[in-house]
């Protein structure tokens, strides 16, 4: 009776239980997957400059804000725009000609829960029928809610004057869109 206990990050692993060929593999197989843990990450922050961006296939190359620092991003997303606050997953790579770069697989737009958020959020160009100076004047009225308003109760944003009935629609599929 063998008794294996198999844990690619634990000392518990026993290559004795394997013939040698077997250990040479398991062994390559577990520092495989150790630097792939590890080169495998998730840099969450806010989109602060667009370096460049191809609309065609989502191609884009931007900066990054996290924990007080600026990372370059690298992939496909066809919405980038600046002050997005946005989830990235995937790795550091070497680029030869402009360095280290963080090269995403998956990204997720969150949102934004602060005021001065919410209105870079709106201000953005990603809500139809909103600019700054909009978005301003909605934070105002309804502070952190505003998210909540636009989503559930459209029609108090006919309450802000410059905005009808008609664009308090517009905002709200806009918004559903984006969400």
């Amino acid at each position: 009776q063998i008794k294996c206990k198999f844990h690619f990050f634990s000392p518990a692993f026993n290559y004795n239980l394997f013939p040698r060929n077997c250990k040479k593999i398991l062994d390559k197989l577990e520092k495989k997957i150790v630097l792939l843990y590890y080169s495998y990450m998730q840099l969450e922050g806010e989109i602060t400059h667009i370096t460049y961006h191809n609309a065609a296939n989502g191609f884009t190359i931007a900066t990054l804000q996290h924990n007080k620092e600026r990372t370059t991003i690298v992939g496909k997303f066809f919405s980038a725009t600046c002050g997005q606050l946005v989830r990235v997953q995937g790795e550091f790579v070497a680029n030869k000609s402009f360095g280290q770069q963080f090269e995403f697989s998956t990204i997720e737009t969150l949102i934004p829960t602060s005021t001065n958020g919410i209105q870079k959020f709106l201000g953005s160009g990603l809500i139809k029928g909103v600019g700054m100076i909009t978005a301003g004047h909605i934070v105002k009225r309804f502070g952190t809610k505003t998210l909540e308003v636009i989503e559930f109760q459209p029609l108090e944003l006919a309450e802000i004057r410059g905005i009808s009935i008609k664009k308090a629609h517009e905002i709200h599929q806009s918004f559903m869109q984006h969400r």
